[in-house]
C-alpha cells in the first residue's frame, strides 16, 4: 500500500503495510495529494536487504545505512531527474525478546504519562523527527527550498511568519491572529520556496500543559474533544511531573477547523521573536541576511540527526551538502525565499504574554 503527498515542491511517498506506515500516512494526509513525480520515498519493510549494518552509520555505494534505537534505515540517493531521487527503506531493529519487552514497557509508560497515548506511537514519532524531517530538508535543499521553524498565518494569499526558538510564544501569537480572521498556515514548521511561496508542513501541533497560561483557549479546545480519562491524566501529570512534561499531539484541523486553514501563501512579512531580559518590548527592521541567519540557527536545532545523515551521505551521494556546508545551503535557500518580504526582529520581555505581544505588534502596524 502506498500514498503520495505534496510537501512544498517535494512529492513524498509512503509505502508499506506496517502500523508505523499507517500512522505516518495519517499524519501526512494533512498535506495535499502529490501533483507530480515522487522525489522522496519511504518504504517500511520487515527487514532491510544487504549485509548487516556495522556500527551506528555506514556509508554504502549511492547512500548509507544507519541504526537508530528502534529501527534500521538505508538511504539510496540518485541524481535528479531520477524519480524517486531519494529512497529510504526502514525496518524495525531485531532485538532479543527480553529487550523488546523492556523497551515496550518503558515506552508504554512514557507515552501514557506524557501523551495519553499508546507506546506504539513511539516508533512513528521517532521516525518522523529523526529520519523523515532531515531527509525532507535535504531533498528540499536540492530544489533551493528549506524548512523554516516558525508559526505562520495567511490572509488573501499573504503569509506572515513568526520564527522563534521553542517557548517564546509563536504558537500563542499565531492562535490570536487566527481567532481574528487570519488562517492557520503553520504551528512549528513550514516550507519556504525560492520564489517566496510558503507551504504547510503537515505534522500535528504540540499543545503543552504550559500553554494554558498564554493560550487558555487553545488548551480548552483540545481538552473539550478529549476523553474523560485524557482530561484526568492531563490534570494529574501537569501537577505531578510539570507542565512542560505533558503534551498532546493534535492535528491543526481539530483545533481550528478546515475553513480556518490555508495550504499555501506568499511570504509578505517575517517577524522573528526572541526573549530578552529587558523590561520593555523593542523592534527593529531586519534584512534578509540577518533574518536568514537567525532562522537557520533555530531550524537546525529542530532537525534531529540532520548533521549525522549528512556525514553518512558525504561522498556517496551527489549534491548532498557536507556537514560544514549545511548551514550555508540553508542560508542561501532562506535568503532567496525572503528576498521580497519585509522583516522585523522583536525582543520580547521574559514575563510578557501573547496578549502583550499582540498589542505591541498591532500598535506598530507590524501585522496588517
Amino acid at each position: 500500500m502506498s500514498e503520495a503527498f505534496q510537501i512544498g515542491p517535494v512529492a513524498v511517498e509512503v509505502s508499506g503495510r506496517s502500523r508505523t506506515a499507517d500512522v505516518v500516512r495519517r499524519v501526512l494526509a494533512a498535506a495535499p495529494p502529490a501533483n507530480g513525480p515522487v522525489q522522496l520515498r519511504f518504504e517500511f519493510r520487515d527487514a532491510l536487504e544487504g549485509p548487516p549494518i556495522e556500527g551506528s552509520c555506514q556509508t554504502r555505494p549511492g547512500g548509507f545505512a544507519a541504526r537508530d534505537r528502534l529501527f534500521d534505515y538505508q538511504v539510496s540517493w540518485s541524481a535528479p531527474p531520477a524519480s524517486p531521487a531519494v529512497t529510504v527503506a526502514v525496518a524495525p531493529r531485531s532485538k532479543p525478546l527480553p529487550s523488546r519487552l523492556a523497551d515496550r514497557a518503558r515506552e508504554a509508560w512514557k507515552y501514557w504519562r506524557k501523551f495519553a497515548a499508546s507506546g506504539r506511537l513511539h516508533f512513528p514519532r521517532r521516525f518522523l523527527f529523526y529520519v523523515y524531517m532531515p531527509m525532507l530538508e535535504l531533498t528540499l535543499l536540492e530544489r533551493r527550498s528549506t524548512l523554516v521553524h516558525c508559526s505562520a498565518i495567511e490572509k488573501n494569499g499573504r503569509a506572515i511568519l513568526f520564527p522563534a526558538v521553542g517557548g517564546v510564544g509563536k504558537t500563542s501569537i499565531m492562535c490570536r491572529y487566527v481567532a481574528d480572521g487570519w488562517r492557520y498556515l503553520a504551528d512549528d514548521m513550514c516550507v519556504l520556496a525560492p520564489d517566496g511561496a510558503v507551504a504547510v508542513h503537515p505534522l500535528p501541533m504540540h499543545v503543552y500543559g504550559y500553554h494554558k497560561h498564554g493560550n487558555p483557549e487553545l488548551v480548552a479546545k483540545v481538552r473539550s474533544t478529549a476523553t474523560a480519562m485524557d482530561r484526568l491524566l492531563w490534570t494529574f501529570w501537569c501537577a505531578a511531573a510539570g507542565e512542560d512534561q505533558v503534551v498532546r499531539w493534535v492535528p491543526a484541523e481539530r483545533v481550528f477547523g478546515r475553513d480556518r486553514m490555508a495550504d499555501t501563501g506568499q511570504v509578505a512579512k517575517v517577524v522573528f521573536l526572541r526573549r530578552c531580559e529587558a523590561d520593555a518590548f523593542s523592534l527593529h527592521e531586519a534584512g534578509p541576511e540577518e533574518l536568514s541567519r537567525a532562522i537557520v540557527e533555530s531550524t537546525l536545532a529542530e532537525l534531529n540527526d540532520l548533521p549525522r545523515i549528512c556525514r553518512g551521505l558525504a561522498g556517496a551521494a551527489p549534491g548532498v551538502p557536507l556537514e560544514d556546508q549545511l548551514a550555508g545551503r540553508m542560508h542561501q535557500a532562506c535568503l532567496a525565499g525572503l528576498s521580497r518580504s519585509a522583516g522585523y526582529i522583536v525582543d520580547v520581555p521574559a514575563p510578557a504574554g501573547p496578549n502583550e505581544l499582540r498589542r505591541f505588534l498591532d500598535e506598530r502596524g507590524v501585522v496588517a
